[in-house]
C-alpha cells in the first residue's frame, strides 16, 4: 500500500505540475517497458497492476540469498471505477502458493517476477488463477520510494508496543507518535518476521505477511496524505515529488498521456481515506503451513468479484460440509428425535457433504447457520436452502469448509432449490434480511460511498479488509493523537 501511495502519486504529479510544459517532458523520460495487457473500453473501470522491487543487494535481505536477481515484495491490484468514483486496492501476498503461468509448475507468486518474461509471467498469472483483468503495469523501486518519504519530511505513526525486525533492519523503541525516515519506513513496510514487546518480553508476531499488509495500510494512509497536503499548500513541491518518481517508476507502454490525465482527474481532491483496502484472503497451505499460503476461495470469492467486475461465483454445495447439530432435544417436551439425521440427509440431497449429526446440548428456538472465520459465502450458500430464515453466526470453532446448522424448533424442510441470495427470508425477529454478518453490515463500503454500491443487480462493493489483529499491526494514528 505505500507503494500505491508513491506510483499513484507519481503519476497523478506529472499532470498536476503542467502537462503543456514541464509534466509533458518528464512524461516521456519515464521508464516504459512492452507488455501484453488487457485493453479497457473508455470509461470503465481499470485494474492496475502494482508492483514494488528492488535487487537482491542490500535492503534487509537476510534468509532470502538465494534469490538472485530482482524481486517483488509487494504485489498489488489498484482498480479505479469512474462511474463510481470509487478506488479499491487489493494486496497478494508474496507468499500465495499457485500455479506459475507458462512454467508448467507451482510457487510463491513473487516467483513468477523471477521467471523468464518477469512482468508478463506475473501479469498472466493473475489472470489466469485469479481471473482478474490486469490493464496497465506500473513498477516502483524501493529506493525510490526511500526518496520519497524522505523528501515529505518522513511519515509520522503511532507505536504503543516498541517494535523490531533484525533482518529488516527495523527498530523502533520510542513509544507514541514517531517520525520514521525512508530508511525505516520501508523496514516498517517489509517486515515480515516482526517482534512485539510485551510484559513477557519479545513476542512474534504470527500473521507475518498479512501482518505486513496492514502496516502498509497504514503506512500508505498517511504518507500519501502528507504529501498531497504538501502540494496543497506548496505546488512547487510537486515538481520535487515528480523528478523522484520518474526516475524509480516502470509502465507498460499502453498506458499513454490520455490515461494519466483521467487518473490525475480521478485523483485530484483525492481524499487518501477514500481508499477501500482489502488483502486477498488465504488459508495456511497444507504440508507447509508455516511458510505457504493459499487462497481461501469461498471467503475470496466476493472480493475478486469486484476486481471482475461482475457478480460473485456461487459457492457449489459440493465443497461444503455440513455437521447438523439437533438444537430441540435439551427440552424434552419439545424434542425432535431424528431431526439431526433427517437434515443431514435433506443436505446430501440438495448437493451437500455430510458431515456427522450429532445432538446439541442447549435448546435452540431458531434455526442457526455458523460458517467459518471470512467464510460467509459458506454459511448463504446453505441458508438460501432453508425457507423460514436462519441466524447467521461467524464461529471461529467451525472448522473451514465446514458449516455448522444447528437445526432450532423451527426448522421445517430444505429446499431443493436455493433462492436468490437478495431474497433471503429475515432471520428470526429481526426486520431486515441478513446476507452477511452484522459486524460485516456495519462496515459495508457502500455506506462510506454513499451509494448503495450495485449496478443493476451486480455487486460492486468491496468487503471491509483487514484489521489490526496482533500487537505488532501498530502503527495506525488514532484520531488527534500525533498532530
Amino acid at each position: 500500500m505505500l507503494l500505491t501511495a508513491g506510483a499513484v502519486l507519481t503519476v497523478a504529479l506529472l499532470v498536476a505540475v503542467g502537462v503543456l510544459g514541464y509534466g509533458l517532458w518528464r512524461w516521456y523520460a519515464v521508464d516504459k517497458v512492452d507488455l501484453d495487457v488487457a485493453e479497457a473500453e473508455a470509461g470503465e473501470p481499470v485494474n492496475i497492476l502494482l508492483v514494488g522491487s528492488d535487487s537482491r543487494e542490500g535492503e534487509g535481505a537476510v534468509g532470502d540469498a538465494e534469490v538472485d536477481g530482482k524481486r517483488t515484495d509487494t504485489i498489488m491490484i489498484l482498480r479505479l471505477d469512474p462511474q463510481s468514483e470509487q478506488v479499491a486496492v487489493l494486496s497478494l501476498p508474496r507468499d500465495l502458493w499457485l500455479p506459475i503461468a507458462d512454467t508448467g509448475e507451482s510457487a510463491r507468486i513473487n516467483s513468477a517476477y523471477n521467471a523468464p518474461g518477469e512482468e508478463q509471467v506475473l501479469i498472466d498469472t493473475i489472470q489466469d488463477e485469479l481471473q482478474i483483468d490486469i490493464n496497465h503495469w506500473i513498477e516502483i523501486d524501493f529506493a525510490g520510494f526511500r526518496e520519497l518519504v524522505d523528501s515529505i519530511g518522513g511519515v509520522t505513526l503511532y507505536f504503543d508496543h516498541a517494535l523490531r525486525d533484525r533482518d529488516a533492519g527495523l527498530h523502533i523503541y520510542d513509544l507514541g507518535c514517531v517520525n520514521l525516515d525512508g530508511e525505516t519506513a520501508l523496514a516498517y513496510a517489509r517486515s515480515r518476521k516482526a517482534q512485539y514487546m510485551t510484559d513477557e518480553g519479545w513476542k512474534r508476531d504470527p500473521q507475518s505477511d498479512l501482518s505486513r499488509i496492514a502496516r502498509q495500510q497504514t503506512l500508505m494512509t498517511e504518507a500519501l496524505s502528507k504529501a498531497l497536503d504538501e502540494v496543497d499548500s506548496n505546488p512547487l513541491r510537486a515538481r520535487e515529488l515528480v523528478e523522484i518518481g520518474v526516475d524509480n517508476v516502470t509502465i507498460d507502454e499502453e498506458l499513454g498521456l490520455g490515461d494519466i490525465r483521467q487518473l490525475a482527474d480521478r485523483f485530484s481532491d483525492l481524499d487518501p481515506a477514500s481508499f477501500r483496502t482489502v488483502a486477498l484472503p488465504v488459508v495456511p497451505r497444507p504440508g507447509d503451513e508455516d511458510a505457504t499460503v493459499v487462497m481461501d476461495e469461498a471467503a475470496a470469492e466476493p472480493i475478486l468479484a469486484v476486481f471482475r467486475g461482475g457478480e460473485a461465483r456461487e459457492v457449489d454445495p459440493a465443497d461444503v460440509t455440513v455437521d447438523v447439530r439437533n438444537g430441540t432435544m435439551a427440552d424434552p417436551a419439545r424434542q425432535r428425535d431424528g431431526l439431526a439425521g433427517e437434515a443431514t440427509a435433506a443436505l446430501e440431497g440438495v448437493g451437500f457433504a455430510a458431515g456427522v449429526p450429532a445432538d446439541d446440548g442447549e435448546f435452540h428456538e431458531h434455526t442457526t447457520v455458523r460458517f467459518a472465520p471470512g467464510e460467509v459465502a459458506y454459511g448463504q450458500a446453505v441458508a438460501r436452502h432453508l425457507p423460514n430464515g436462519v441466524v447467521l453466526e461467524e464461529d471461529p470453532d467451525v472448522e473451514p469448509g465446514h458449516v455448522t446448522v444447528v437445526a432450532g424448533a423451527d426448522f421445517t424442510s430444505v429446499l431443493p432449490e436455493p433462492v436468490p441470495l437478495d431474497e433471503l427470508p429475515p432471520p428470526p425477529e429481526v426486520g431486515a434480511p441478513s446476507s452477511m454478518p452484522a459486524d460485516d453490515q456495519a462496515d459495508d463500503p457502500a455506506d462510506d460511498a454513499g451509494t448503495d454500491g450495485t449496478d443493476e443487480g451486480t455487486q460492486t462493493t468491496l468487503p471491509t479488509g483487514p484489521t489490526t489483529t496482533t500487537p505488532a499491526q501498530v502503527g495506525a494514528v488514532p484520531a488527534g493523537a500525533c498532530p
